[in-house]
């Protein structure tokens, strides 16, 4: 079990200075993102498969958390060796991303507009009182997404950013699982 402690708490180390990595280099982060992403995720579900044999200890195993693990261990190893899905990943990433964005702010441009309506046709004061926030909102990111589409480097860098951030989440996760104890629950 000890073994186990010091592997979870090392892999967690190891996953949180990727992630400072990534956060200090978004721009190469992104460029490198299949390779980031295979190697979080071959760590991530090593790390998922130490403590899922510790957990099978306790009698609180899950096959299902096993599952996730093996099959995050493939995806990661598969973006690690392909040269065609990390290719793929870098080229068409930026785009769905600023498409979505400017899907978003087109769904909250409508909702806006329809509140309006409904505010107006009940005359209400407080129903519907944030539309203009809503809409602006809406404007803002649909006019950032036809930007990033434009100019990818902001959406790259974003985009790195968030994915330095979420490899720290996992680490801190999972030092914090490997060294809670066990039957104290807050």
């Amino acid at each position: 079990m000890k073994i186990m402690k010091i592997l979870g708490i090392a892999l967690g180390i190891l996953l949180i200075i990727g992630g400072i990595s990534c956060v200090l280099t978004p721009t190469m982060t992104y460029l490198t993102l299949a390779w980031v992403a295979g190697i979080s995720m071959a760590v991530d579900a090593i790390g998922n498969i130490v403590t899922w044999y510790a957990k099978k200890k306790e009698g609180m195993a899950d096959g299902w958390d096993l599952a996730g693990a093996i099959v995050s261990l493939i995806f990661g190893i598969v973006l690690v060796s392909s040269a065609a899905a990390q290719v793929l990943t870098a080229v068409i990433m930026a785009d769905i991303v600023a498409l979505w964005i400017i899907v978003k702010g087109i769904v909250r441009i409508v909702a806006a507009l329809r509140i309006r309506k409904v505010r107006k046709a009940l005359d209400a004061q407080l129903l519907g009182r944030n539309w203009g926030k809503v809409l602006a909102m809406g404007v803002l990111m649909t006019a950032c997404g036809i930007l990033c589409l434009m100019d990818s480097t902001i959406l790259m860098i974003a985009i790195g950013i968030f994915v330095g951030f979420s490899i720290i989440s996992s680490g801190l996760n999972l030092i914090i699982f490997v060294t809670a104890k066990p039957g104290k629950e807050k």
